[in-house]
């Protein structure tokens, strides 16, 4: 799933919406859904999907995959919520054994 990735007119409408103090921008106050996988040289991100249906439909899939089980390398997966400023919350795990 491709993200949408703002014009030059939604830019500016997004610096003006905030220089008037308002941080209420559409586009920054969107969120995405995110798996990303844990092993030991650290944090990969496999996918990102604009709804959580679609999210957790593919980390319940990739929690069903070969590879990924028999792999070894990789420890978990993890579904993320990614909101304002890059900070994400974790909303499920599976740990990889």
């Amino acid at each position: 799933m491709r993200r949408h990735t703002p014009d030059r007119a939604e830019l500016f409408d997004i610096a003006h919406t905030l220089e008037q103090g308002n941080d209420a921008a559409p586009a920054l106050t969107a969120m995405a859904y995110t798996i990303n996988t844990h092993d030991a040289w650290g944090i990969v991100r496999v996918g990102s999907f604009e709804s959580l249906d679609q999210a957790r439909k593919a980390f319940a899939e990739l929690c069903q995959d070969p590879w990924y089980l028999q792999d070894g390398g990789v420890r978990g997966l993890e579904l993320a919520q990614e909101g304002k400023g890059g900070a994400s919350q974790r909303l499920e795990w599976f740990a990889l054994r």
